[in-house]
């Protein structure tokens, strides 16, 4: 638990903590699909299955609908980021 902490630097504290659980997530796949990796765990057991999905090709499209303003939404949504506080200049003055 992280304790005592800005919001602001727990939350990039969690992002960062996300990353590496997401690269150690990516090094167990490949072992798993690689089949160096038992997939018999205490409590999990790990499949390997295929998945079919449908993906649209808008670039198969003719450019005068591809181009078209009326096939066209925009919408914005809030996005949370995350970054360094720029370092403090320290005052070089002296205070009588």
């Amino acid at each position: 638990m992280i304790q005592n902490l800005y919001p602001a630097d727990e939350l990039s504290q969690v992002r960062a903590q996300i990353r590496r659980l997401k690269l150690r997530e990516d090094e167990l796949r490949a072992g798993y699909l690689s089949g160096q990796l038992n997939p018999v765990g205490l409590d999990a057991l790990v499949e390997i299955k295929m998945q079919r999905r449908r993906r649209f090709c808008h670039d198969r499209l003719p450019p005068d609908i591809l181009n078209n303003p009326v096939y066209w939404d925009r919408s914005e949504t809030p996005a949370v980021v995350v970054r360094p506080k720029p370092a403090q200049a320290t005052s070089t003055r002296i205070r009588a």
